[in-house]
């Protein structure tokens, strides 16, 4: 008991210490005054991938191994009704992908590419706004994060329908159902810790 004990007050040090770091960057704070003042109803945050034809959705949250596609209460970090609106919204996009695209690969960070990654806008708009988000990792073939200028458009034009589907859903994406953590979602993936 006492250990357990040490690691929750731990957790809020961690938790504390991270929200002292937040928005330091311009582009995050940004991003935050954004979200803030436009209150959307979703966002989609885009990233291009190294040397792979395979693009990926990914949702909240990205830092817990937590499972989107399988029902694991241990590891469940969004409601059942949000997971819902989750899979109609990924399923709807890759619906409207061009017939000869591969389809994308959805889930969360760990159900895609087997680790967590930290830091991430996409779970801080979920957590902290009445939004959706998604980040869009796009493949790209050439070897570099960063696309050649003359491939940029052929990238984005294959991604251009799926993207248009997401708009047209924000419009009527009901309220998030998941419960809002005090404090940090950092407090909510180390709540969900199996402690042993």
């Amino acid at each position: 008991m006492i250990s357990l004990r040490v690691k929750i007050i731990q957790t809020r040090a961690i938790c504390l210490i991270a929200d002292l770091i937040l928005f330091s960057e311009p582009e995050t704070r940004a991003l935050r005054d954004l979200m803030n003042q436009g209150n959307p109803k979703s966002g989609i945050i885009f990233h291009s991938r190294h040397i792979s034809h395979e693009s990926r959705i990914l949702v909240p949250f990205i830092f817990h191994k937590s499972s989107f596609m399988q029902n694991n209460i241990i590891l469940q970090m969004l409601s059942d009704a949000d997971i819902a609106v989750y899979k109609n919204i990924t399923s709807e996009m890759q619906a409207a992908l061009p017939l000869m695209e591969r389809e994308y690969t959805v889930g969360t960070s760990w159900e895609t590419i087997q680790h967590t990654i930290s830091g991430s806008d996409l779970d801080w708009i979920y957590e902290n706004t009445r939004a959706y988000s998604i980040i869009l990792q796009l493949g790209t073939d050439e070897g570099s994060y960063w696309p050649s200028p003359d491939l940029i458009s052929g990238l984005i034009e294959k991604h251009t329908n799926p993207v248009l589907k997401f708009l047209s859903l924000s419009h009527t994406l009901p309220e998030k159902t998941t419960a809002k953590t005090v404090g940090s979602s950092l407090l909510k993936h180390f709540s969900r810790l199996p402690f042993i």
